[in-house]
């Protein structure tokens, strides 16, 4: 069993917002470069960190698995492993967001659904107990 977790490159801005960047040169100072490397580093740690409990609590029923991080468009990533190991099935949760929240995020489950080579088991999150 493959695990993986996808990380966008961007959380703050929207995928549109780059295209500027690509128009006109870009300057980076020494201090945000590093910023960002060491928040890259965060970010890689705590999703690592939460997919080998995941594996330690499936190894426990005598599933192997494997875990990766990736930075990107989570459904691009998510497909593209998919391809790369073969896999015969996806399994992953969704939010179930619907109406303008869907609109707005867009729907990771549904972008693997229509593009997958292989079935994809959706299973709704569970609602967190505020």
């Amino acid at each position: 069993m493959h695990l993986i977790s996808v990380a966008p490159l961007s959380a703050s801005a929207p995928v549109s917002a780059a295209a500027p960047v690509r128009m006109y040169p870009l300057v980076v100072s020494r201090a945000d470069f590093e910023a960002q490397t060491q928040e890259r580093a965060r970010i890689e740690s705590e999703l690592r960190n939460y997919l080998n409990g995941v594996a330690i609590t499936l190894a426990h029923g005598g599933v192997a698995t494997s875990a990766e991080v990736r930075f990107g468009e989570p459904a691009e990533e998510i497909l593209a492993l998919q391809s790369e190991v073969r896999a015969d099935l996806i399994a992953m949760c969704t939010h179930g967001r619907t109406g303008l929240a869907r609109w707005a995020y867009g729907s990771v489950a549904e972008k693997v659904t229509r593009h997958a080579d292989c079935p994809v088991l959706l299973v709704r999150a569970r609602k967190r107990n505020s």
